[in-house]
């Protein structure tokens, strides 16, 4: 049976993994709009609708990484790793899971920019109204919003990881 620390670990390892995963899933929504942006078919509505599933799903990133963010600090509260072996273990980890957590910030900057593409291609599309820009621009500072609560929860796995 592993040690209290090297349990800790492990957990930390886990909330790498499924952060990574979060990452992923953030690039894969990305790859979606940009599908739907290349589609020479897809109308103002299409836009709107592809965007309500992003906003959804990045709010339920969100109340995840909070979730996460609380089992980081549940677990870093326990028992500090003494082996030196188990320290290094521990450092990776941390380190891994910082790495991972900055690669979900580049896929939530790179929806940001498909975003920007998404406005972009209302207004450059002849038969979009004032009120498709109107919607759209909402549809956008509504997935906005749902970074931003993920920007918070990854700020806290942050600070818990680096003790500030």
């Amino acid at each position: 049976m592993p040690t209290q620390a090297a349990a800790i670990t492990q957990v930390i390892n886990s909330i790498t993994k499924e952060e990574q995963a979060l990452g992923n899933l953030i690039t894969k929504e990305t790859a979606k709009l940009d599908n739907v942006l290349q589609n020479p078919d897809t109308t103002p509505a299409d836009l709107i609708a592809i965007n309500k599933s992003i906003g959804d799903m990045i709010a339920e990133i969100g109340n995840n990484n909070d979730a996460l963010a609380d089992k980081l600090g549940a677990a870093l509260s326990g028992e500090e790793p003494t082996d030196p072996t188990e320290i290094q273990e521990r450092e990776d980890a941390i380190n891994d899971l910082i790495g991972s957590i900055a690669d979900e910030e580049d896929a939530m900057a790179d929806l940001i920019d498909k975003e920007a593409e998404k406005i972009q291609w209302t207004i450059d599309n002849p038969n979009s109204s004032i009120q498709d820009l109107i919607d759209i621009n909402n549809s956008v500072v509504d997935v906005i919003k749902g970074l931003a609560n993920n920007n918070t929860a990854l700020a806290k796995k942050l600070a818990t990881v680096t003790g500030n």
